[in-house]
């Protein structure tokens, strides 16, 4: 992970940082994205400010849609410049030359950076053979029309065309009309809904906090080593009182202020929690979890 050599670093735009990086579960539906023809004409890293590695490196297919966590920012060394984006809920820093530069300006061959477009992120099953028009991400003159039994994943939606993940062989991106819903149908959801008891619940909670645990830890620890200091970790924990749940946030003995990386753990919760029977709201500096 990179960090500045100096003392001053800046704590809590790290922790806020990484938890963007880490947990994608803003609800809003209206999102930025940057469509990069050659993602790799960028410096990518991790959401530990490394190379990306091969894996990663699937994700960045030709014309793929990066939504935007945030547009302009700083790596851990609050110095460098990047961007923040998302790929099927994998979250990568993208360099950027300097600061303050609009998304549309970066010095690649090509982008399309599409704003206030309503994000969708399910699979469709095209039910009528030749109906629906497939066109190329970038040149629309390039089209081609999509056989029956073809699977898209509708990846967000801008005025009457759908930008679409194409899964038969090649995989690839471009833009639908898909405006005749005669001719398609939604795959069913793999999510599961419906969850009721407590003990699922808990389950669910428990996986989230482990997971901004985890990500808390290893930055404080990395802090406490640059800067010789023994700042005490603070860490998420939640106990079952009287069926509802109550997360508090321990050990903040530093003072950081964790409004900005709470309000995105609170935003994760109430996603996960939106198919079930359950809330999560905000309460006297608590995060409580109870049946609606």
């Amino acid at each position: 992970m990179i960090f500045a050599k100096n003392k001053d670093i800046n704590l809590q735009h790290i922790i806020f940082i990484v938890l963007c990086l880490s947990i994608n579960g803003f609800s809003q539906s209206n999102k930025n994205f940057l469509i990069l023809e050659n993602p790799f004409e960028l410096r990518i890293y991790n959401k530990y400010e490394q190379n990306i590695t091969f894996n990663d490196s699937s994700y960045f297919l030709q014309y793929c849609p990066v939504e935007i966590i945030a547009e302009d920012t700083l790596l851990s060394d609050d110095y460098t410049p990047c961007f923040i984006g998302s790929i099927e809920s994998q979250s990568y820093y993208f360099l950027k030359s300097k600061r303050n530069t609009d998304l549309s300006e970066l010095y690649i061959s090509y982008s399309n950076y599409i704003k206030s477009a309503y994000s969708i992120q399910d699979t469709i099953l095209i039910t009528k053979d030749e109906k629906i028009l497939f066109y190329n991400a970038k040149d629309r003159s390039q089209k081609e029309h999509l056989p029956i039994d073809t699977k898209l994943v509708r990846m967000f939606r801008k005025n009457s065309r759908t930008y679409v993940k194409n899964l038969n062989y090649p995989v690839k991106y471009g833009w639908c009309d898909l405006r005749n819903k005669n001719a398609w149908e939604v795959c069913k959801s793999q999510v599961i809904e419906n969850i009721q008891n407590l003990e699922e619940i808990e389950l669910l909670i428990k996986t989230k906090l482990s997971e901004v645990n985890e990500l808390i830890q290893k930055l404080f620890i990395h802090f406490n080593h640059l800067n010789r200091s023994n700042i005490q970790i603070p860490y998420w924990t939640f106990v079952n009182k009287n069926k509802e749940f109550v997360c508090t946030l321990l050990n903040n003995e530093s003072n950081f202020d964790f409004a900005e990386s709470t309000n995105i753990l609170m935003n994760e919760l109430q996603l996960s929690l939106a198919h079930t029977s359950f809330k999560a709201f905000w309460q006297s500096n608590d995060i409580i979890i109870h049946r609606k």
